[in-house]
């Protein structure tokens, strides 16, 4: 399984620990902002990103929906509407009535903000018994 984990800056520190702990469970990353050079806005790695992972795990914090994070995740919950296939997960750090959006608290998540360990407990759980993963 491949997944693109999307955060903004205030989330960094969240992303850069489920990214480490996703791959000690030999989750494939396969990309994150750290990949875009200064000065880059990066839509070319994005888009491309977007198409060929198997979810997009979103960071969500405060600032995520104002940022590209917020558009990418816009982007693959568009892409699944048609289908009903939504391979969007929001991972909220944060509570999610805090979320300033209708769609995206609305949308199965995990919680991480009450307790990280059991959010990402969750998640693997997630990965391991979905019907669609391979």
């Amino acid at each position: 399984m491949k997944v693109f984990i999307s955060y903004t800056h205030d989330g960094k520190n969240y992303a850069d620990k489920v990214k480490k702990d996703l791959r000690d469970q030999n989750i494939g990353i396969r990309i994150d902002k750290k990949c875009i050079g200064p000065g880059q806005i990066g839509l070319k790695e994005i888009d491309d990103a977007l198409y060929h992972v198997d979810y997009v795990l979103g960071v969500i914090t405060k600032d995520y929906l104002t940022s590209i994070g917020g558009a990418e995740a816009y982007a693959k919950i568009s892409e699944g509407l048609p289908k009903k296939d939504i391979r969007f997960i929001p991972l909220f750090f944060i509570p999610p009535k805090k979320v300033e959006s209708v769609i995206i608290p609305a949308i199965q998540g995990y919680i991480f903000s009450e307790d990280y360990e059991k959010g990402l407990h969750d998640l693997i759980k997630f990965r391991i018994y979905s019907p669609f993963i391979t």
